[in-house]
């Protein structure tokens, strides 16, 4: 391209040197014709106008040739002139055909910069749509899946709920069940303590009371009644305590009769 261009001027450099070669062949034909012209006035026509006017004629066939010269010259001046106007006027169209070139060449490039700048401007703007109509998608899905979800946890928690109730009764009928075990335990315990402790004594004849004091009381052969030292087996402070937390035990299960979740926990 470069080349093209370079080339172009060239010629174009070659063509204004010929013209202006010629516009200088026309400006020095112009002054010959001016002072053949001149000369004609001053020398030629005062003496065909002299031999006119003696009657000699001989000198006029060569003023006429003469004269003939210079019209040719004054023709191919006019000629060569007009040529020269028509490659000036050529020249200047082809500039500014040249320039109009390069004018649409600009319009062109510039043309296709915005459309390519409308492209990328559509592609974001596609994307964007894309992207709205995604999130739009994205939201419809999440309201339509979030009640599911919802209904879905709520039975969840009811049959959590249910499991829940249901391994809480099982957990306070076993704790009664063990309660009233142990409670029979105790009862029995304290039946075959008292059974044995009876057992002990059943040879001899008195027997053992309390009085309102809570003193234990021997009752004599005779009738008569005297305070005796009872000696009691011997209990451990682990048995006392282990008894306390039985008892509180079963003082809660009386007052409450059911086990919370929280105390399960």
């Amino acid at each position: 391209m470069e080349f093209q261009e370079r080339r172009n001027v060239v010629n174009l450099c070659v063509k204004l040197r010929s013209m202006v070669t010629e516009l200088a062949d026309c400006i020095r034909i112009r002054s010959v014709a001016r002072s053949h012209v001149r000369d004609c006035d001053s020398g030629t026509v005062r003496n065909f106008l002299e031999d006119d006017r003696h009657g000699v004629g001989r000198v006029g066939p060569s003023i006429q040739g003469h004269w003939r010269n210079k019209e040719c010259d004054l023709m191919s001046w006019r000629e060569s002139n007009t040529r020269t106007r028509s490659n000036i006027k050529a020249v200047c169209e082809i500039e500014r055909t040249r320039s109009n070139i390069k004018a649409a060449e600009m319009r062109l490039v510039t043309a296709m910069k915005m459309k390519e700048a409308a492209r990328a401007a559509e592609a974001v703007a596609i994307a964007e749509i894309k992207d709205v109509t995604r999130r739009r998608r994205t939201r419809k899905m999440l309201q339509e899946e979030i009640p599911e979800k919802i209904e879905e946890t709520a039975q969840e928690i009811k049959s959590n709920r249910r499991t829940i109730e249901e391994g809480l009764e099982t957990v306070n009928s076993a704790k009664m069940k063990a309660g009233e075990e142990e409670t029979q335990w105790q009862w029995s315990e304290r039946r075959r303590r008292s059974s044995s402790y009876k057992g002990k004594y059943k040879n001899r004849r008195e027997t053992v009371l309390m009085d309102e004091n809570g003193l234990d009381m021997m009752m004599n052969g005779d009738g008569t009644a005297s305070s005796v030292t009872v000696l009691k087996p011997a209990t451990s402070i682990g048995q006392i305590l282990s008894r306390k937390v039985l008892l509180a035990d079963e003082s809660a299960m009386m007052m409450n009769g059911r086990v919370s979740l929280g105390q399960i926990l």
